[in-house]
């Protein structure tokens, strides 16, 4: 690491809001080390403090990174899936037979995000019950917080593991399971279900304790209230306690010219004004049947014309659907000739919309 970097890597401690959001940050992870230490399973632990609010979507990847892959030394690998898996009802049972390992799925929902899944979790499955093709899994095994991954035997687990995932979600028939992936101590045990939080969320005490409190500001903070528009809902997975709100797919009509690359950069600077200000929430844009993953790819002379609608849904955490109809204003006006007035502003800037 170069002395240019040593020399800011603590700036983002600089300001109380960024150093109070990361000391949340390092006591949710020490308390998330106390229950993978007492034996649970990092998707089940994680998504139990992503259900009682102590913890946010946007802390899950950071976290797989920093504790199963540095800390425990989790082997990992990724798959695309082949064919769309329409029923997943039967998976729990297979995977509860592999004890001789601990395992952690990351699925990318094309909706929803990231979702946390511990195969051998059947209430897992039942939040998840379709993987559509194409969509990314990345599959973590390890042995828990004290086993050793680097010997032969772990070796001859990972190659089956591999093995017999490919041919699960390819909708192969599956052999006899290996003798290799059955016999250990990492026996599924079902979670007692938590009582619902409180609308007010209770911090959780790590059981190391700490001895450092956040800045507090002097002045009294006073909660900004957003306008909850009620709007038909369906009910998708998500890395938030299991479940999110994703919204309706709502037209925006195409009125420019074409759909040309200063809507594109107007589109990218009303969603970042949205995700700013409600970071819980995800906006999903789809065209022509699929779901864009890049909003650059809708800028190509002719692949969007006037007249033509793209389709957009939210997608949220909180169960609330926050500022939809201005959401839909905004698009609308950065679909059309009067796109030029959300590119104020020097670039980097996010605007203040909402």
């Amino acid at each position: 690491m170069s002395n240019l970097v040593l020399d800011y890597e603590f700036e983002a401690f600089a300001t109380r809001k960024s150093f109070n959001r990361n000391l949340t940050h390092f006591k949710g992870a020490n308390a998330l080390i106390a229950d993978l230490e007492s034996g649970k399973n990092f998707a089940d632990a994680v998504n139990t403090f992503l259900g009682q609010g102590e913890m946010e979507g946007q802390q899950v990847l950071p976290l797989v990174r920093a504790l199963l892959v540095e800390k425990y030394s989790y082997q990992f690998f990724s798959l695309n899936i082949k064919t769309t898996v329409s029923d997943t009802n039967s998976f729990a049972s297979e995977f509860q037979a592999w004890t001789s390992l601990d395992l952690v799925f990351v699925y990318f929902h094309p909706e929803s995000g990231v979702v946390l899944v511990n195969p051998k979790n059947p209430e897992h499955w039942k939040a998840l019950p379709e993987m559509r093709r194409n969509e990314l899994l990345m599959v973590y095994l390890g042995l828990g917080t004290k086993g050793d991954v680097n010997d032969k035997a772990f070796k001859n687990i990972a190659t089956a593991v591999e093995v017999r995932i490919f041919s699960l979600l390819s909708g192969e028939k599956l052999g006899k399971l290996p003798s290799t992936l059955a016999n250990g101590k990492f026996v599924f045990k079902a979670i007692k279900v938590a009582k619902a939080p409180s609308t007010k969320a209770v911090p959780r005490k790590s059981q190391r304790g700490s001895v450092t409190a956040p800045i507090k500001s002097g002045r009294s903070s006073q909660a900004q209230g957003a306008a909850v528009e009620p709007q038909p809902a369906q009910v998708a997975p998500s890395a938030v306690g299991g479940k999110s709100v994703v919204s309706p797919k709502i037209p925006i009509q195409v009125t420019n010219e074409l759909f040309h690359n200063g809507n594109v950069e107007a589109w990218k600077r009303i969603i970042q004004s949205y995700t700013s200000k409600y970071p819980q929430c995800r906006v999903n844009i789809y065209y022509d049947g699929e779901l864009i993953h890049d909003i650059n790819s809708l800028f190509k002379w002719g692949k969007v014309k006037h007249g033509t609608s793209i389709l957009v849904s939210l997608a949220t955490t909180d169960e609330k659907l926050l500022d939809l109809s201005k959401l839909r204003k905004y698009l609308l006006e950065g679909a059309s000739p009067r796109f030029e007035f959300f590119l104020k502003g020097a670039p980097g800037t996010t605007l203040d919309l909402f």
